[in-house]
Parts: C-alpha cells; sequence; structure tokens
C-alpha cells in the first residue's frame, strides 16, 4: 500500500488478509494536478484491523473524527466494509467540488483572454481520469470481494457492500459526466 502505483485488489496469506483499495487525495490548487488517487491498505490480522497509506488518509480519518457513524472496531469486517462506503462518498464529495470548479471556469472563459481558464480545465480533466480509473479498480475488486466472499458477512454486511458497490458507481458516472 505504500507504492503510489499500487492497484485496488486483495490477498490472502497465513490467514491474513491484505486488501488495497484506491482512494481520492487533494493535492491542492497550486499543484500540477488538484486531485489524485493514494492506495489504502486494510490488513485484517488475527487480533486486530491495521490500515496502511503513504499520506494522511481523509477516508481514515473521517472514521476516526466520528464522521462515520455506528462503527464498531470490534467488527473488522464491516469496519472494512464501513472504510469503502466512506471511500466511494469521498469520491463523489471531490467529483462533486471537482463539477463546481468547472463551473466557475467556464464561466471566467466566457471572458477570459488567457490560456490560464483551459489549463485549469485540462488539470481537472486529468484528476478525473485518475478517479474514474481508481474508482474502476475498487468496483472490480468489491465485486471478486462479494462473488468470492473473502470474509464472513451477515445480511446487513452484505446490504453494507451493496450500498457501497450502488455509490462507487455513482461516483463512476459522475466523474464520467463531469469529464
Amino acid at each position: 500500500p505504500l507504492d503510489p502505483d499500487e492497484r485496488s485488489r486483495f490477498e490472502r496469506e497465513d490467514g491474513q488478509l491484505l486488501i488495497i483499495m484506491q482512494t481520492s487525495y487533494r493535492l491542492g490548487e497550486d499543484s500540477d494536478i488538484p486531485y489524485d488517487t493514494v492506495p489504502l491498505g486494510i490488513l485484517h490480522t488475527d487480533p486486530c484491523l491495521v490500515t496502511v497509506c503513504a499520506t494522511e488518509n481523509p477516508v481514515v480519518n473521517d472514521v476516526v473524527s466520528g464522521l462515520v457513524r455506528r462503527v464498531s472496531t470490534a467488527k473488522k469486517n464491516r469496519l472494512t466494509l464501513q472504510l469503502f462506503l466512506r471511500n466511494a462518498q469521498r469520491f463523489l464529495i471531490d467529483v462533486r467540488q471537482i463539477n463546481k470548479q468547472v463551473e466557475r471556469i467556464e464561466d471566467r472563459m466566457e471572458t477570459a483572454t488567457r490560456n490560464k481558464e483551459l489549463m485549469d480545465l485540462l488539470k481537472l480533466e486529468k484528476s478525473l481520469v485518475y478517479f474514474i480509473t481508481g474508482l474502476k479498480a475498487n468496483e472490480a475488486m468489491m465485486e471478486r470481494v462479494k462473488r468470492d466472499r473473502i470474509f464472513e458477512m451477515y445480511e446487513e454486511d452484505s446490504d453494507l457492500l451493496d450500498d457501497v458497490l450502488i455509490e462507487n458507481l455513482q461516483a463512476i458516472e459522475m466523474a464520467n459526466i463531469a469529464s
């Protein structure tokens, strides 16, 4: 998960489960591109769940800060699904933010005489391409989680995974529309 080029996947070895998913990451206005994706690792070991990321991760921060309700650290599988859901929600939040930025830039382009607005749009477009790639990889990984039943899921967990897939699909659709 510390490799920035790591792709969404899961693997099981010696009774431990490693899940890697792409998360949205805001780099800032002054960066070459305003948003990118960064891998987040979720490691299930016998006694605990560990998250690993090369940067401070907004998905994990949202869970730790209490933005995600009804989190039980005693239920590793459900916590993992809650991380999946919050990740899809964060992508949606960031795609909506990109849409607002695109609208503002398009408004400025009507009176612009420079190429700055066009360059800003291209940077946002690049971010959306990264988002779409990451979201599709996450979707494929989560479909495998569902199909292969990599961990025990109760009916409520299965419903939660379905919600995650729906949110992820909405984020893909919004990113495609924005691009």
